[in-house]
Parts: C-alpha cells; structure tokens; sequence
C-alpha cells in the first residue's frame, strides 16, 4: 500500500511529536508499505530515518509565524496534486488537525 503522510513537524529536532511521526512512518514502511513523508523544509538539515520504502518530499516554507502554516498548506495541495498523478496513493493521511487541504481531497 501506498501511504503519503503530511506532517507539519521539525523532524530534526527532538520532540514528542516529532519520536511519533518517526515511529510511525519507521514501523508502517516495516511491515511493506510504501511511504512518502512530506515535510516542511524549515532548515537546509534533512533527515532520512529508515531508507527502504521511505521517500522524502521537502515542501518549502518561509519563517513567517502564522503565514509559515498557511504557505504550508498552500503548497501541500500542490505537491499533492503532482504527486497524486505520478504516483497513486492508496492514503493519504495529515497529521495537522489545523489543516484545512482534507477537506478537498
């Protein structure tokens, strides 16, 4: 199966939030399922955590407080788009509750 999982986290730095979305994504790409984890890309640091059936999608955002979440969501529905097309996911799945791009798709 193949899972695009958005998430609106600084996976870099050390965080509850941020252990979730290691695990989770490290224990569903172990039982077989293809992931594609797209996050934003705050810093030039990025993470590979668990390299087989895991792909990395930096979406590009700006520091802008508030404006940073909106950008976010704004360019998820395109990457989404252009991904969806190439790639067909079977789910998607957003972590962020604030998100309103669901309600779309």
């Amino acid at each position: 199966m193949h899972i695009f999982y958005f998430c609106f986290e600084k996976i870099s730095q050390k965080g509850s939030a941020n252990t979730h979305v290691i695990e989770v994504v490290n224990n569903l790409a172990k039982t077989g399922h293809n992931i594609t984890l797209f996050l934003p890309r705050f810093d030039r640091k990025m993470i590979n955590f668990y390299r087989d059936r895991i792909d990395y999608v930096y979406i590009p955002v700006y520091k802008a407080g508030l404006l940073t979440w909106i950008i976010y969501d704004i360019y998820s529905i395109i990457f989404l788009l252009l991904y969806s097309v190439r790639h067909r996911p079977d789910i998607i799945y957003f972590r962020e509750t604030q998100s309103w791009v669901p309600l779309f798709f």
